[in-house]
């Protein structure tokens, strides 16, 4: 902590403020709960959603290979 000409009122405005929370910090902490495990859920749906799509075009270009390589001998690059 660093202890300069501003550290007094910033700590009595944070002193006031905690006061002031002590009454609301359930309901605060109940809405932290909930954001954080909404955000947890959409973060997962969204890296699920991801891997799905990269493992779909990841098969379509091994599928579309192998058809290359049935149908041609030689490859083109």
């Amino acid at each position: 902590m660093k202890r300069g000409c501003h550290a007094s009122p910033a700590r009595r405005v944070i002193d006031n403020y905690r006061r002031i929370d002590i009454e609301r910090s359930m309901d605060m902490k109940k809405v932290v709960v909930v954001v954080v495990v909404v955000v947890v859920v959409v973060v997962v749906v969204v890296v699920v959603v991801v891997v799905v799509v990269v493992i779909i075009i990841i098969m379509k270009n091994i599928y579309s290979a192998l058809l290359q390589k049935s149908s041609k001998p030689i490859r083109q690059h």
